[in-house]
């Protein structure tokens, strides 16, 4: 006995028969190359020794995404390369100004990531927990966040 024809039709198409039906539209599929290159800017973070939990996590998106990005980004900063601690803890090329003003930076680039279109995505890792009882050596686990949060 010949299965019944499953149709995927969305709405009614003068398109020929046979066109919306999941075969076609899984061979299509398969015959279509799709890629995406995305920009991203990452960091990792860890306890002091690395003992207790590793993250990682990046911020993405289309270059035209960041190039309207940019010129905001430097106004906001004052063409400071902005890291988050130094900007929180007053030190590195933050130390020189007072701890609202980099209160100020730190919430208007904040602000201003949000207002975008660009993505985040991040992966934390109890080290403490998961190294007695991973195989995987923790000298690597910066690896493993990359590739679980792609």
């Amino acid at each position: 006995m010949p299965l019944p024809k499953i149709q995927a039709q969305v709405s009614p198409s003068p398109i020929s028969d046979g066109f919306w039906s999941l075969p076609r539209i899984r061979q299509r599929r398969r015959n279509t190359l799709v890629a995406a290159i995305y920009t991203v800017y990452g960091d990792e973070s860890f306890d002091l020794g690395a003992k207790r939990v590793f993250a990682v996590g990046g911020i993405f998106g289309r270059q035209h995404e960041w190039d309207e990005l940019s010129p905001k980004w430097f106004n906001k900063t004052g063409g400071l390369d902005f890291h988050a601690a130094d900007c929180d803890s007053d030190h590195g090329d933050f130390a020189k100004n007072d701890h609202k003003v980099n209160q100020n930076i730190y919430r208007s680039v904040t602000k201003l990531l949000c207002s975008t279109k660009l993505l985040g995505e991040a992966m934390v890792i109890d080290l403490e927990h998961t190294g007695s009882t991973s195989p995987i050596p923790m000298n690597g686990v910066h690896i493993i966040c990359a590739l679980l949060t792609s």
